[in-house]
C-alpha cells in the first residue's frame, strides 16, 4: 500500500510539472512550452523593429529668472536672455550646469582653503621632507615628519569645517 501511495504521489507531481507546458496563456501561447529556435511562434524577449524609428529633433529653451533659477521650456520667454538647446529622441542628454553657492565660494576663497599643509610645519621639517623625498627612503624621522604633516592637515581641515559650520549655521 505504501508503494501505491508513493507511485500516485510521483505521478501527481509529474503531472503538476508538465501541465503548464500544455496550458495556453491569454495570447494563445503555451505558458511553459518548449519552442525550437526555428519555429515561428518563438517569443522574443526584445522585439527589434524592422525599420529604425525616425529621429525627432526638438528645440528646448533654457534661461535663468531674476532669482538665478534655471528653467527649461518649449517656448522662449519674453524679455529674458535664453539659450536654445537641440534635443534628439536618439540621444537625449542635457548637460548639467554647475552651480556655486555663495557659502561655497566664501569657503573656497577663505585663507584656510588656500593654505598648504606644508605651511604649518617648521622649516627644518620641510628640509628633511625634501631631502627624504630625493633619497626615496623612509626613515623613522621621515615617518614622524609625515605624521606631523598629517596632523597639520587634520587641524587645517577641522578649522575649515568649523568655518563651513559657521557659514551654514550648524553650530
Amino acid at each position: 500500500m505504501k508503494w501505491v501511495f508513493r507511485g500516485l504521489t510521483l505521478i501527481s507531481l509529474m503531472a503538476a510539472l508538465a501541465l503548464p507546458m500544455f496550458i495556453k496563456d491569454r495570447h494563445g501561447n503555451n505558458m511553459l512550452g518548449i519552442s525550437l529556435p526555428g519555429s515561428v511562434d518563438t517569443p522574443a524577449l526584445v522585439k527589434v523593429p524592422q525599420s529604425l524609428e525616425p529621429e525627432v529633433v526638438r528645440e528646448v529653451f533654457k534661461w535663468r529668472d531674476a532669482d538665478g533659477v534655471l528653467h527649461y521650456g518649449d517656448a522662449p520667454p519674453d524679455g529674458v536672455k535664453f539659450e536654445t538647446i537641440t534635443v534628439s529622441n536618439r540621444i537625449n542628454v542635457i548637460k548639467s550646469v554647475p552651480v556655486e553657492r555663495p557659502e561655497e565660494k566664501a569657503a573656497r576663497e577663505s585663507p584656510v582653503a588656500g593654505s598648504s599643509p606644508r605651511d604649518a610645519i617648521s622649516e627644518e621639517a620641510k628640509e628633511k621632507l625634501e631631502e627624504a623625498a630625493q633619497q626615496d627612503v623612509l626613515s623613522v624621522e621621515r615617518a614622524m615628519d609625515i605624521m606631523n604633516e598629517a596632523k597639520a592637515v587634520r587641524e587645517l581641515m577641522e578649522a575649515r569645517n568649523q568655518q563651513l559650520s559657521k557659514l551654514v549655521g550648524d553650530e
